[in-house]
């Protein structure tokens, strides 16, 4: 049974729909934060960091990825409404809420560290783009900022989607066993309509059974 309740998405719209709509805005911030991290991971054969910025910048790259892939896990479930997949996007979720919160750590440790004046002069080198100039610079910068945000929205839309996933999942297992109960209870009826529920019915002919 799921820790938190709920049986609509927005107080309006149905679970399902929910599901696929935060899937869909986790593809998004996922598909936006891995860009700029591999954009970033481009930049480093020519405007060298430290190795914690490295891992930093590679760590938030492939987590982004990975949001952006279970995200669209969560798209199809939520369009095809099958108990199992719903679980399996439940506990893809959970892992990745706790890659997210690790890799939020770590870039708050690199963007806030301190570090030496040569070290940005090397990074910087003669370019003067301005991407470049924030990605060296000491410190809280645009570009640096933009990772934490997204990581952070990330993290509030992942809560919200475990959430109604969760109760997805639970009403499509009850679904699932109400109709194993309608089965069993009205076998005939299954017969009948040839959905493939026990031996073709075959009827029972009183008079024949009684001739001599």
């Amino acid at each position: 049974m799921p820790f938190i309740r709920c049986r609509t998405f927005l107080a309006c719209l149905p679970l399902a729909s929910g599901v696929w709509v935060l899937g869909l805005l986790g593809l998004i911030v996922g598909g936006a934060g891995a860009a700029a991290g591999w954009i970033k991971v481009a930049l480093l054969d020519k405007h060298p960091l430290p190795v914690q910025d490295v891992v930093s910048i590679f760590v938030n790259a492939i987590t982004f990825s990975l949001l952006a892939l279970f995200s669209l896990i969560g798209v199809v479930a939520g369009f095809a409404k099958k108990h199992g997949l719903a679980v399996f996007y439940k506990r893809m979720i959970a892992l990745q809420y706790v890659l997210m919160i690790a890799a939020l750590a770590y870039s708050f440790y690199s963007t806030f560290r301190p570090i030496d004046d040569s070290v940005v002069e090397r990074c910087r080198g003669d370019s003067e783009d301005e991407m470049v100039l924030q990605l060296c610079a000491k410190g809280f910068s645009l570009v640096k900022g933009f990772c934490i945000f997204l990581f952070a929205f990330a993290l509030l839309v992942q809560f919200y989607a475990y959430v109604l996933v969760s109760n997805f999942a639970y009403k499509l297992d009850l679904e699932d066993i109400a109709g194993v109960r309608r089965t069993m209870a009205f076998p005939d009826d299954f017969k009948k309509a040839g959905n493939g529920y026990g031996p073709p019915y075959l009827p029972y002919d009183y008079q024949s059974s009684r001739a001599v």
